[in-house]
């Protein structure tokens, strides 16, 4: 199987699990962030935003565009409340309702 540049083997199932363990696999171990959010104990959902300068440049630069897409609200647009009260615009998409 060819999929982009790469070529796998793997049948569909085991290529789905190995992109599923990198997606969910840190990248990289940030030195700042803070959850923005529902609380992950209430069935809400809660992510971890990495708030370093080179990842989130609107913190000492205001005048820096953020742009947030965010897909399947679920009825809980805490997180994109916080994202847009640091200053992103935020569209919401939800198809299921």
């Amino acid at each position: 199987i060819v999929s982009g540049r790469f070529e796998t083997n793997l049948s569909p199932e085991a290529e789905f699990d190995r992109i599923w363990k990198y997606v969910n696999q840190r990248q990289y171990n940030c030195k700042e962030s803070e959850y923005l959010g529902g609380k992950d104990t209430q069935g809400g959902k809660s992510y971890d935003l990495c708030i370093e300068d080179k990842f989130w440049p609107i913190r000492k630069n205001p005048d820096q565009k953020c742009l947030m897409y965010s897909f399947g609200i679920g009825n809980d647009w805490t997180f994109e409340d916080g994202i847009a009260k640091r200053g992103c615009e935020v569209h919401l998409f939800d198809p299921s309702k």
